[in-house]
């Protein structure tokens, strides 16, 4: 009798040893057998302790407990498949959530935050320039012929920056019809070419609802100086842009390093003659 209790006492320890009553950690199996193993072993402990041997009723108790044992396995692995389910919904709710925090829910591009973040990572790492891009004349397409009209364009406005870019570069949707474009490791004549790019890739028109559509933008271009920090370099950039815009529209324009921080502030350096004029009602009809 003895002997019995020390096997049964053996097996639940074993049990409560190898048993996992959380979610199991990455790389381990979902489910657990040694539990059941513990079970084998304290029947073959009781058979072994019993001084009759093993009887036909004896068999009945052990096929029942097998039973019982079959059937709450069956549940823990189903209860586990349940909780693998269920962490897998979480992780996509999660990798959405991300998403929806890190880029713009309408051209796929990053979002302010997101883009404020990775400048201020390449000002730590690397030469960074930034281009500001501001579409002229979107309003008229908005009221001409609807929001949705305006989204598409936005979309197709966001594909042709991915397609002008490289693929270390990071594109933006700052807000609105506003739009920006990191670049690092580019040099100055590198950062210009990449704005006359964005021009060239806006001048070709854009079908929508049966209508060509035509993007024109202005675009600011900003260099990081030693010490420069995020805020001063997006400042100059839009410096730039807003006086591509004094300046006829559909071109660009960088911000000068003597240049002065002022609100009516003029850009150094212009970049040639401007190839489009904005988007205007008359132009939208082919």
């Amino acid at each position: 009798m003895q002997t019995t209790f020390f096997g049964l006492g053996l097996a639940a320890v074993v049990a409560v040893m190898f048993a996992h009553p959380h979610p199991p950690r990455s790389g381990r199996k979902p489910y657990s057998l040694l539990p059941y193993g513990a079970m084998i072993v304290a029947f073959g402990a009781l058979v072994s302790a019993l001084p009759g041997g093993v009887t036909p009723r004896l068999w009945g108790v052990v096929a029942g407990r097998g039973l019982i044992g079959a059937l709450v396995a069956a549940r823990q692995l189903v209860a586990f498949q349940d909780n693998t389910a269920l962490i897998d919904r979480l992780r996509e709710q999660e990798t959405r959530l991300w998403s929806l925090a890190h880029f713009d829910g309408l051209t796929g591009l990053a979002n302010r935050r997101h883009f404020h973040d990775q400048v201020v990572h390449a000002l730590a790492t690397a030469e960074a320039s930034v281009l500001v891009i501001d579409l002229d004349g979107f309003k008229a397409v908005n009221d001409t012929m609807g929001h949705a009209a305006g989204d598409a364009l936005l979309t197709a406005v966001a594909d042709r920056l991915r397609g002008a870019i490289r693929a270390v570069d990071v594109a933006a949707r700052l807000g609105g019809d506003e739009f920006a474009v990191l670049l690092t490791g580019c040099p100055v004549d590198e950062a210009e070419r990449t704005a006359e790019r964005i021009l060239t890739a806006l001048t070709v028109p854009e079908r929508i609802e049966g209508v060509p559509v035509r993007a024109a933008a202005s675009i600011g271009v900003a260099v990081a100086r030693t010490g420069a920090d995020v805020g001063s370099l997006l400042r100059e950039a839009d410096l730039a842009m807003y006086g591509a815009k004094r300046q006829g529209k559909g071109t660009w324009l960088r911000h000068g390093v003597a240049l002065p921080l002022v609100a009516d502030a003029q850009p150094l350096v212009s970049g040639g003659q401007p190839l489009v004029t904005g988007v205007q009602p008359s132009q939208m009809l082919s």
